[in-house]
This record gives C-alpha cells, sequence and structure tokens, in this order.
C-alpha cells in the first residue's frame, strides 16, 4: 500500500503452499491481468518515441493480419486494445477469431487485443516481449524480481496457486504469446514500485477511452472508477489459483496492491480494499453492474426438454419466413422425436440493457447425425436478430462439434448464407441452381482430430 505522504508499505500473511513457507516481501506471484497496466506503460513508451500511433491501424505494422477474414479488422488500433473496444472476445474458445461487433463501438474486455498488440510492439522493438519490457518499464523502476517469462530460479519463491478447497494447483506458465495480458510475474513490493509511479507520471493513461457504465469507464490499460468518491484506476487478474487486484487515486497518491494464491482471493481483497480506501468501489462489484458485458453460458446446452417453452420458440420463429406458429410447431416436432438434436446458446449472466433473463436461449443450432457417428448434417442455425454480428452462431457451431464429439459438420445453403460458412472455415462446393436463378451450395466443415 502507499499513503497520501508517499509512504509504501508491505504487508504479508499466509503461506507460498507445498512446504515453501510464509509469503514475505521475495515471494513471487502470477500477476495474471494485473499485466496489462504494465504492457500499456510499455506501448506508451512506443508511442513517445514516435514508433506507434494509438490510432493508426495495427494491420500497418504487421506483415500478416491477425484476422483475415473480416473486413472490420484493419480498423482496429492500439487505443481500442488498451481500451478494450476492438470487439474481440476475451479469448478464443475452440473455434477461429471473430469480432462480436465493430471495433471502436462498445466496451467489452478481451485479452485477446493485447496478444494482437503484443506481435505489434515486438515486431517495433524486434525482440520478445519480455525483452522489449524488461528495458523499457521493470528496470527503470527496480522492478528487478519482475519477468514477462518465466525463470527457474525464482521457483523455490513463487507461491503456489490453491484451489477453493486449499488444495496446491500445478503451476502453468502463461503462453509466450499470450504474455502482454497475463504473462508477468512479480513480488508485491515491485508492483507496488510500479503503482506508484504510475500514479505520480501516468495521468495521461487514466483518461475515460469507453464507457462501460455510470460509474465505470476504462482508460489507456486501467480501469476507471468515476464513484461519488474520489476517482480511482484499478485492475483485477483472476487465473487459476490467483486472484489479485489493484487500485489507486491519481488524486492523492493512495493506492493498493494485493495478491493472493487463491481461487478465494477475491474474498480477501475486496476487504484489503474496503478497510485500507473507504468509500464506494464499483470496480468490486463488476458482477453486480447494471450494464456489465452480457455473457453466454460457454457450451451449448439440449434444447429438446424446452420446446414448448416462449423463448425457444422465439428462436426457432427465427428459422421462418413470417413467423407462422403452424410452421414453428414443424421446426419444433423435428427435433421432439427421433435422433436430430437442438442445441442452443442461453445467458449465463443478464446485466445488460436488454434486461434478458438468465437462461433465455439467444441462438440454435439443429443437427441430423449421419449413420457414422461422429458427422452431421446442419438442419437449422439461427441467432436472434438483436444478438446478430457478436459471434454466436460461430461459436454454436464449434461448440455443439465438440459437445456432440464430431469429427465433421455439412450444410446445404443459398447465396445469402454461403460468405458466413466460407468464413467460418468451410469448403463451400456449389451445387448449381435449384431452379432459375437461385443458386444452392454444400458446405463442409472438417475439425482436426482432438
Amino acid at each position: 500500500m502507499v499513503d497520501a505522504d508517499g509512504v509504501a508499505r508491505v504487508a504479508t500473511a499466509g503461506v507460498r503452499g507445498d512446504g515453501r513457507g510464509s509469503v514475505d516481501d521475495d515471494t513471487v506471484f502470477a500477476a495474471a491481468s494485473l499485466s496489462k497496466p504494465v504492457f500499456a506503460s510499455g506501448v506508451m513508451s512506443l508511442v513517445d518515441a514516435g514508433a506507434l500511433d494509438l490510432d493508426r491501424s495495427l494491420t500497418d505494422y504487421v506483415a500478416e493480419p491477425y484476422l483475415a477474414d473480416d473486413e472490420r479488422a484493419p480498423s482496429i488500433t492500439a487505443r481500442m486494445v488498451l481500451s478494450h473496444t476492438t470487439g474481440f472476445p476475451n479469448w478464443r474458445e475452440d473455434g477461429p477469431l471473430f469480432l462480436r461487433w465493430q471495433p471502436g463501438t462498445r466496451w467489452g474486455y478481451s485479452g485477446e487485443g493485447y496478444a494482437y498488440l503484443q506481435q505489434v510492439v515486438e515486431q517495433l522493438a524486434g525482440v520478445s516481449l519480455d525483452l522489449y519490457l524488461a528495458d523499457a518499464v521493470l528496470r527503470p523502476l527496480g522492478m528487478n524480481d519482475s519477468s514477462f517469462a518465466w525463470r527457474e530460479e525464482d521457483e523455490g519463491r513463487v507461491a503456489v496457486g490453491h484451489d477453493r478447497d486449499g488444495n496446491p494447483q500445478p503451476r502453468t506458465c502463461a503462453s509466450q504469446a499470450k504474455a502482454a495480458a497475463g504473462g508477468l510475474y512479480t513480488t508485491g513490493p515491485d508492483y507496488l514500485r510500479f503503482l506508484v509511479h504510475s500514479l505520480a507520471h501516468e495521468h495521461r493513461m487514466f483518461e475515460p477511452q469507453a464507457r462501460v457504465d455510470d460509474e465505470l469507464a476504462w482508460g489507456l490499460g486501467w480501469g476507471i472508477e468515476e464513484s461519488d468518491g474520489a476517482p480511482a484506476i484499478w485492475q483485477w487478474g483472476n487465473n487459476p489459483g490467483y486472484k489479485n487486484f489493484v487500485i489507486g487515486r491519481p488524486a492523492d497518491g493512495q493506492g493498493v496492491v494485493v495478491f493472493t494464491n487463491s481461487d478465494r482471493g477475491a474474498l480477501v481483497y475486496r476487504d484489503v480494499v474496503r478497510r485500507l480506501l473507504p468509500g464506494p468501489h464499483p470496480s468490486l462489484e463488476t458482477r453486480r453492474r447494471p450494464r456489465w458485458l452480457l455473457a453466454t453460458a460457454g457450451r451449448p446446452v439440449d434444447l429438446r426438454p424446452r420446446l414448448d417453452e416462449p423463448a425457444v420458440r422465439a428462436v426457432l420463429e427465427v428459422l421462418t419466413r413470417r413467423g407462422d406458429e403452424g410452421e414453428v410447431d414443424r421446426i419444433a416436432d423435428r427435433y421432439r422425436d427421433g435422433h436430430a438434436r437442438l442445441l442452443g446458446l442461453v445467458v449465463e449472466k443478464s446485466w445488460e440493457a436488454q434486461r434478458t433473463a438468465t437462461g433465455t436461449p439467444i441462438a440454435c443450432i439443429g443437427l441430423e447425425p449421419r449413420d457414422y457417428r461422429d458427422e452431421a448434417e446442419i438442419t437449422s442455425l439461427a441467432v436472434l436478430p438483436e444478438w446478430r454480428r457478436q459471434g454466436f452462431a460461430r461459436a454454436l457451431i464449434f461448440g455443439a462439434c465438440a459437445h456432440l464429439g464430431l469429427r465433421a459438420v455439412e450444410a446445404e445453403t443459398d447465396a445469402d448464407a454461403v460468405d458466413f460458412f466460407r468464413a467460418t472455415g468451410f469448403a463451400v462446393e456449389s451445387l448449381g441452381e435449384s431452379y432459375p436463378g437461385v443458386d444452392r451450395f454444400r458446405c463442409r466443415l472438417e475439425l482436426p482430430p482432438r
């Protein structure tokens, strides 16, 4: 912690785990997403040197595009990455990367964007990210116990992560391709040095770039609280076995950073922050925010037991031309009996403007298994209109394949939808005209063996 007089203090408690003794000032923690503000500071050094323009397309800096199949991707800039407005999901799942919305139009937390900007930084610096950030940020600030690459000599003093029941977890090193988003290993005193420096010298990074809701915004690499209390900058870190938090008030220089080596660590850092920095902290209540980003279940669910529910019928109605009830009944009956499957993505949490109830399906896919069980025909694919252009159809296709253990899926479609299947990775074959002026296509996706 650092107080308003600039006095820095470090307090330690608990154990490193796995018989490694007590936590002390030299204990190394996985910083998780507390890596992002440090990376952002390194990005701003490139901006100061004139090597990087925050508002220039990132495609101008790299030879290979990060996302080649979307015409919106070239509009992504470093400012959008640092303020989480790229339109990328946090991380791609089993399928290809996709944009959920037009870049720059809304906030959505994304580590994927940081991985993209990492490629740009490495291209401009001519060295790997860990070497660049060591020269640009860590060594100048005296963060000699910190690194963006795992150092074997630190093994004996690392805090072992623990699950919610207190069981030690095997240590896993962050992928070097994702180091900007979560690859920092550091100690409490080292990160406190970074926080003190940032509160004193990096106010330009605390200007709001994107609005989350009435009390939260995002700057360049930092979240911003704008509640009734003093404005504050913040970031949480969330890796398996580690839950961390940093918050500071630029107006008076007070700040707190908390590292824990437990999946229950959020209970600790919330209490610590509230005791040391009294006042409202909407950053500690992001999962209860009224307009926090909507989330869907990570895997599709079986909709067949819910075929008569109005919410499921509303999705099936998208498959009809005019919302005819009889046609909805016929579609539902197709999945009511037999081997056909109907899977859907449902809202898991709903704090967005739509006020959609938890469990509401927003997209569905119908599949007819082939005689050989690891292939299927896509018979239906629908996304509610208000949820389109966020990648849910792609996510549903790949999620359904994983859920059912499919090796390949096929679909027959017309010219209106063939570009979607092609962009999703399907091989496309023309079937000619089904009748004059109406072309049909056979699309096939083969998935790599698991």
